[in-house]
């Protein structure tokens, strides 16, 4: 939540209209899937819309940490386990992002059993004694 602070001093009857809108500041953020079972090489890259820089990035989850403050837009966190993150920024004007939550999936490896049943015939002879 940003907050902006405005010092009035009055000193005469002065009538003021201040109309403010909140900067656009925003994250979007996309994940990758571990490339193959147990190999802990997801991605989550979360991008910065508005704000101001310096912005300090947060992932938190299975694995969590903080990166920053950058100016850069655009930040890719490596070496991720299968799990639910969240991730938010904030900038410099400590007014802090929406939150994005992604989901990282476990590869598992697919695998097929194949049987083949032969039948089996069986020859008796009988021989008399």
């Amino acid at each position: 939540m940003c907050l902006l602070r405005i010092r009035q001093v009055v000193r005469k009857a002065i009538a003021l209209q201040l109309s403010l809108e909140p900067p656009t500041f925003y994250i979007t953020a996309t994940n990758t899937d571990e490339s193959t079972c147990n190999d802990n090489d997801a991605t989550i890259t979360t991008s910065v819309i508005g704000g101001q820089a310096e912005y300090t990035y947060y992932l938190e989850g299975p694995i969590t940490t903080t990166v920053g403050p950058t100016s850069d837009v655009s930040y890719t966190f490596t070496a991720l386990t299968p799990g639910t993150y969240t991730t938010y920024v904030v900038d410099d004007r400590e007014c802090t992002s929406n939150e994005v939550m992604l989901s990282i999936s476990d590869k598992t490896t697919d695998f097929s059993i194949s049987l083949s049943v032969t039948e089996v015939s069986c020859l008796v002879l009988m021989m008399d004694p």
